[in-house]
């Protein structure tokens, strides 16, 4: 392990308030959480990117920044613009 490939300044690491000593990681999908339901049985729960520390290592570091969308608007249906017939 490289010393200065940490979470702390990889591009797939995220600050997050709910992780005191790192944030999450964005390399791969969120990870699942499943709860059980009386009526229904398990259940998918919340889903979300896993918690990092920043000093955390998994071999995948990759330099840079977490590319970030500023918003994500709704897709309009009908009227896209395209031609009338």
């Amino acid at each position: 392990m490289n010393p200065e490939e940490t979470c702390k300044i990889c591009a797939y690491s995220e600050d997050a308030a709910h992780v005191p000593s790192g944030g999450v990681c964005h390399r791969y999908p969120p990870t699942m959480a499943f709860a059980m339901t009386p009526k229904s049985g398990l259940q998918p729960a919340a889903s979300a990117p896993p918690p990092t520390n920043y000093d955390g290592w998994c071999g995948e570091w990759k330099k840079g920044n977490l590319v970030k969308v500023a918003k994500i608007l709704p897709i309009k249906t009908g009227g896209n613009g395209g031609t009338k017939t």
